[in-house]
Order: C-alpha cells, then sequence, then structure tokens
C-alpha cells in the first residue's frame, strides 16, 4: 500500500507494518494456499496476519508493557492512513473514497473480531468458516486441504506468536517477512 513507499524504515510503526505486508504476500499463500493474487486477496492475507499481530498486541507480558503498550492503536491508526492513501491514490471523487475506506476498515474489523473470536475459543471450524468466508468468498472451487493449510499455517502462526516475545516477533518479522 501507498504509504510506505514514503515512509519505509523512517518509524518503528512502518517497520512493523511493512514486515507484516511483506509476510502477507509471501508466495505460497497465492500458490500453494490458492489466495488469489488480486488486490482483494491481497488484502485478505494482509488482514489475517495484522489480526493475529493486533491479537497479539492484547496479550502483553509484564515486561512488555512499557514498550508496547499503545502499539496496537498506533498500528490500526497506521491501517487507516495506508490504506485511505492507496485509495487517494486512484482516479475516484472524495466522495467515493470517503465510502471506500469506511467499506474497507468495516470490512478489515470485521475480519479482525471474526479471527480473534475463532482463535479465542479455539475453535479450528469457527476459525476456517472465516477464513473460507473472507479469504477464499470469492473462490469458485477451492479444496478442502487447501483451506485446511491456511487454517493450519493461521493456528501455527499463533502459537509461534503466544511463545515468543514481542521484541522478538518484530525483529524475526523484520529479518524474515
Amino acid at each position: 500500500m501507498g504509504i510506505l513507499n514514503q515512509k519505509q524504515g523512517s518509524h518503528p510503526i512502518a517497520d512493523l507494518y511493512t514486515a507484516v505486508t511483506r509476510q502477507a504476500r509471501q508466495y505460497i499463500f497465492f500458490h500453494d494456499y490458492q489466495v488469489p493474487d488480486t488486490p482483494q486477496g491481497r488484502f485478505e492475507m494482509l488482514a489475517l496476519h495484522l489480526s493475529l499481530i493486533l491479537r497479539r498486541l492484547k496479550f502483553l507480558r509484564p515486561e512488555e508493557l512499557d514498550n508496547f503498550r499503545n502499539l496496537s492503536q498506533k498500528l490500526c491508526d497506521w491501517i487507516v492512513a495506508d490504506i485511505e492513501e492507496s485509495l487517494r491514490a486512484m482516479p475516484v471523487s472524495e466522495l467515493k473514497i470517503t465510502r471506500h475506506l469506511k467499506r474497507y476498515m468495516e470490512g478489515f474489523y470485521g475480519r479482525l473480531i471474526a479471527y480473534d473470536k475463532a482463535l479465542e475459543l479455539d475453535d479450528k471450524d469457527m476459525l476456517e468458516q472465516a477464513i473460507r468466508r473472507n479469504v477464499y468468498g470469492l473462490v469458485d472451487k477451492i479444496s478442502e486441504d487447501t483451506v485446511k493449510g491456511l487454517v493450519g499455517y493461521t493456528c501455527q502462526t499463533w502459537d509461534w506468536l503466544q511463545e515468543t516475545s514481542m521484541p522478538q516477533v518484530i525483529e524475526d518479522l523484520k529479518r524474515d517477512g
């Protein structure tokens, strides 16, 4: 998305957002997991990955509170600004930008809630339904194994995030993303 081009590396939130974006755009998602390589498919993968990071930020450890307490809000503000900037780069009116931004943000927050609830309940069926509805909603045919593979990836990523300190999560994402 647009804001990264101008601010990449100049801000800790930019570094995190850039790293999460790179992870969400890995080839495996669009090839092995058959996520459509379209703006909507890329949005879905970014929403899934950001939901995992935002969920992890809800469960900061005591030693992480001082450094990461406001990171969730700052990251959400960054997401809104980035989507808005991307919409402004399109040849559409201000009114349409506002409508599109509202639609994207409602969709994004709806996905956050759905993924968060499924992970909170440790309900793989609920997570599968949310991934099927959001990530594969516009795909005519998708195999059960493919959907279950993305659900498995999501669960493994959540397990890793729970076990890993936030400084290490950020460092690993910046290095590997």
